[in-house]
């Protein structure tokens, strides 16, 4: 996808006197609800846009742990680190969900 999905939403919000931001939780909103269908139910998802590149990104919110007992919504302090190096346990992070994920979608 990439920049010709930015190009096809600048055009047609031009076309349609549509607000781009609207086109875009659209999308979001479209893409959040195909990836519920194939993640796990408790996982607590969020699909990030990015208007400069068109790219896509699936998210999942997880808890810093020391030791993981629910991996859908846990992820170990050790791993969790690889994204943010000062994050600390018990605390909230979002992580990118795997790719295949949003390979399926397509």
């Amino acid at each position: 996808m990439g920049k010709e999905l930015i190009i096809a939403i600048e055009q047609v919000s031009r076309e349609k006197g549509i607000d781009p931001s609207f086109l875009i939780e659209a999308i979001e909103d479209a893409v959040l609800t195909a990836a519920r269908r194939v993640a796990r139910p408790q996982e607590n998802l969020r699909v990030h846009l990015d208007r400069k590149e068109g790219s896509i990104r699936l998210l999942v919110r997880k808890r810093v742990v020391e030791e993981v007992h629910r991996p859908e919504s846990e992820i170990a302090l050790d791993e969790a680190r690889e994204f943010a190096p000062d994050v600390q346990p018990g605390e909230d992070l979002e992580v990118p969900y795997p790719e295949e994920i949003l390979d399926r979608l397509k």
